[in-house]
C-alpha cells in the first residue's frame, strides 16, 4: 500500500511537468490609456488596473457603482441610494472631499464638475463600457487639477461588426429596465453604434420614483493614417426626493414623506468630436472637442433651475519611439475647459 501511495502522485507529477513544457506561458497584452493615448498596461508609467468587458458582464451589475464597489482601494458612497448621480468615489482616503480629488473620466472626458457636486456616474451606461482604467496615486501632472487620489477612466465600446442586443429585466418595488444596443461596420472605414436604455423605480420610500434614460449615438471612420468620429448622448434623469424623516415617525411607518413636492430632474446633453492623424511613423495628432450642458429643475425649500455648460478642447502631440530600455512616448499638449455655471432660485430672487 506504501509502495502504490508514492507511485500515483511521481506519475501525476510527470504528466503536470510534460503539460507544461509543450503548453507555453502566454500573458494576455492589455491596452490602457494612462498617457491619454492607449499603449500597453505593463508599459505605463503608473500603477494601473483594469475592469474588462468580461469581468463586467460576469459581475452580473446593473450601474458602473456596483462594478466599482468592492475594488481594492475604492471606497463607494451613495448619498441618495439611486446608484448613480448621488454615488462618490473615493480613493486614498479624502472622504468628503472625494469628489474633487478623484477624478473621472470617460474616453479622457472630464466628468467632473467646476463646483462641489461629484461626478455624475449615472451618464455612464454599463452595456457601453468596454474597460475601465483604475489608475491609484496622484495623477496631477498627466490630467491636472481634481486627480490627486487617482484616476478612474472609462473606455466605451467603439462600432464593431453587425450585432444587435436586447435586455429587459424587473425587480422589486416596481422596478423596470430596458436596454437597446445595435452597431455595424461598413468595411473598414465606417462604423456606427447606437444605444438606448431606460429604467424605472418607485423606490422604497414615499415620493421617491425614480425614471432614467439615455441614449448616445457613434459615428467614426477609419483609415490607415487615423480615425475621426462624433458622438451624441442625451440623458434624462428624474429623482423625487423623500426627504428626512425624524424617527418617531419612521416608528411609526419608515417609508412615509413629510416633503411630497420635492424633486430633482437633469437633463443632460454631450457632444464630442475628435480624431487622431499619424504626421510621421513616430508622432500622431490627437484632438477632442467637447461640450457637456447639464439643466436641472427642481423644487427643495423652493423652485430652482440650474444650466452648466462644459466645453473642452483636448489637443495633443504623441510620440512612440522603441529604445534600447523599451518604448519611449513623449506627448505635448493641453486640456482648455471652459465653464460656465449659472444657478437661479426664482423664489429665493424675488
Amino acid at each position: 500500500m506504501s509502495v502504490s501511495r508514492r507511485i500515483i502522485p511521481l506519475a501525476l507529477l510527470c504528466g503536470a511537468g510534460t503539460l507544461n513544457a509543450a503548453t507555453p506561458n502566454r500573458i494576455e497584452q492589455i491596452i490602457v490609456s494612462g498617457l491619454r493615448t492607449e499603449q500597453p498596461v505593463l508599459d505605463s508609467p503608473a500603477a494601473v488596473s483594469v475592469i474588462t468587458r468580461e469581468d463586467i458582464e460576469r459581475s452580473g451589475a446593473i450601474t458602473i457603482a456596483e462594478v466599482l464597489r468592492g475594488r481594492a482601494g475604492l471606497q463607494i458612497r451613495d448619498t441618495i441610494g439611486d446608484g448613480g448621480r448621488g454615488v462618490v468615489v473615493s480613493m486614498r482616503g479624502f472622504g468628503e472631499n472625494a469628489p474633487n480629488n478623484t477624478l473621472v473620466l470617460v474616453d479622457g472626458r472630464r466628468l467632473n464638475n467646476p463646483t462641489l457636486a461629484g461626478p455624475d456616474l449615472n451618464s455612464i451606461a454599463l452595456k457601453d463600457i468596454e474597460r475601465i482604467e483604475i489608475l491609484q496615486g496622484g495623477a496631477g501632472v498627466m490630467f491636472g487639477d481634481q486627480a490627486v487620489g487617482g484616476v478612474i477612466n472609462v473606455i466605451t465600446r467603439t462600432p464593431d461588426e453587425a450585432a444587435v442586443a436586447l435586455e429587459a429585466g424587473g425587480g422589486s418595488h416596481d422596478g423596470e429596465r430596458y436596454a437597446l444596443s445595435a452597431s455595424q461596420r461598413f468595411g473598414s472605414g465606417v462604423g456606427v453604434r447606437l444605444s438606448a436604455e431606460q429604467r424605472e423605480s418607485d423606490n422604497y420610500r414615499d415620493n421617491n420614483a425614480s425614471e432614467y434614460s439615455n441614449a448616445l449615438g457613434v459615428v467614426d471612420y477609419n483609415w490607415a493614417d487615423g480615425r475621426v468620429f462624433a458622438e451624441l448622448q442625451q440623458i434624462d434623469d428624474n429623482l423625487e426626493l423623500p426627504g428626512a424623516l425624524p424617527e418617531a415617525l419612521a416608528r411609526g411607518d419608515r417609508r412615509q414623506s413629510l416633503n411630497p413636492q420635492d424633486f430633482a430632474d437633469i437633463q443632460t446633453t454631450t457632444w464630442r468630436l475628435g480624431g487622431r492623424y499619424a504626421l510621421t511613423p513616430v508622432w500622431s495628432a490627437e484632438m477632442e472637442l467637447t461640450e457637456r450642458e447639464n439643466d436641472g429643475d427642481g423644487y427643495l425649500s423652493a423652485p430652482n433651475t440650474t444650466e452648466m455648460r462644459v466645453p473642452t478642447a483636448n489637443p495633443r502631440l504623441v510620440g512612440r519611439s522603441e529604445r534600447p530600455a523599451g518604448t519611449a512616448m513623449p506627448a505635448l499638449g493641453f486640456a482648455a475647459p471652459a465653464y460656465v455655471y449659472l444657478p437661479h432660485t426664482p423664489a429665493l430672487a424675488a
